[in-house]
């Protein structure tokens, strides 16, 4: 269960009709005859006190909550200014994937950025534990020739060391040279967007 909101609250017993085996009464010897009887079994109450996140959140902090790592896979990294640059990001985590937005680029140079595409977003048992993998692809294209970073942060509130945390994809260096200042149109714009995998 993962909760939405601060507070106490009671999780009510489970209750079950279960099978046992049971012995007919009278029966004696080693190939005693035996019966299932139901039996209702009913769980202890359980009370759950959900505390509030604390203050101080970073800017970069879109909602996660747990434990949370990253890897970048980046496309080509010399593009001129007619071109996209492209890269996927996979983030896993034990936390509620709704609950948070995929993060933002971040660029030391002029890009057009694009909203970002799930492309995968599943959900898994480890070793007891729930562990989600979502796969996030961007796509920016550069306004000026030159030689620019791109980096994503993603920043979350870490409840076993009861802070928030940022962790970075990797810095990608991104070469740009002049294209031929093709005007971009709105059909270009929906053909590169078509080119980013949707989620199935």
């Amino acid at each position: 269960l993962f909760a939405h909101q601060s507070g106490t609250y009671t999780i009510e017993p489970m209750q079950m009709s279960v099978g046992i085996n049971a012995p007919f009464p009278g029966n004696q010897g080693f190939f005693n005859m035996r019966r299932i009887q139901d039996v209702q079994v009913t769980s202890q109450p359980l009370t759950v006190n959900i505390l509030p996140l604390p203050d101080g959140a970073p800017s970069t902090y879109s909602g996660g909550v747990g434990q949370y790592q990253m890897k970048t896979t980046a496309g080509q990294i010399n593009i001129t200014t007619d071109d996209a640059f492209t890269f996927q990001l996979e983030i896993t985590g034990d936390g509620d994937s709704r609950r948070w937005d995929p993060p933002s680029v971040l660029t030391d140079g002029a890009f057009e950025i694009y909203d970002p595409k799930i492309t995968e977003d599943k959900i898994f048992e480890n070793n007891n534990r729930v562990t989600n993998i979502r796969s996030i692809a961007y796509q920016v294209i550069p306004s000026a020739p030159g030689d620019f970073k791109v980096y994503v942060p993603f920043s979350f509130f870490d409840p076993i060391r009861k802070e928030y945390l940022t962790i970075c994809s990797d810095t990608m260096r991104v070469h740009v040279t002049q294209g031929q200042n093709k005007q971009r149109t709105r059909q270009d714009q929906l053909a590169v967007n078509s080119e980013i995998p949707q989620l199935m």
